[in-house]
Order: structure tokens, then C-alpha cells, then sequence
């Protein structure tokens, strides 16, 4: 039996959800403008640290291809207001 690399499964052009993480409830959001513009489709946040020092959001971006999602997932990572993406 083949197996298909998870990759293979993804259609796109298709919406991805990112996990973005940051320190700061005004910065995050000012980021993920700055990096993704007007493409994406929906940043809320997801939770916040027990101790109040971190949030992170769920980012639904719209990507047309693997090259655009991992351009989109470096330049996240780039920002120095966003601490971590998944």
C-alpha cells in the first residue's frame, strides 16, 4: 500500500488555519495585517495564558499553494510581534 504525504491531500487553493501567538492583544492583530493583508479570513483569539502574558489566535487564511502557506507561516514567524507559530 502507497501512502500519500499529507501535502498530496491538500487541495488548493483552500482556507489554513495558523495558531499565531504574541504578547500583546493590540500588536498581534496589527501583525498579522501587516503580513498577510486582506487575505485572510477570520483572526480571532483562542486563549490566553495562565499567567496572562501571552495570547494566541486562530489566523484563516485563504493560500493557493504550499508555496504561499509556507511564505505566509516564515513571515509570521519573522515578525517580532508574533512570538510562535503553528
Amino acid at each position: 500500500m502507497t501512502h500519500k504525504k499529507a501535502d498530496e491531500l491538500v487541495s488548493y487553493p483552500c482556507v489554513w488555519l495558523f495558531k499565531v501567538i504574541g504578547a500583546d492583544a493590540d500588536l498581534v492583530p496589527a501583525a498579522v495585517d501587516m503580513v498577510v493583508g486582506s487575505v485572510y479570513e477570520n483572526l480571532v483569539p483562542s486563549a490566553t495564558s495562565s499567567s496572562g502574558r501571552y495570547i494566541s489566535y486562530n489566523l484563516e487564511v485563504e493560500v493557493g499553494s504550499q508555496e504561499h502557506r509556507d511564505r505566509l507561516y516564515t513571515d509570521l514567524k519573522a515578525h517580532p510581534d508574533i512570538i510562535f507559530v503553528l
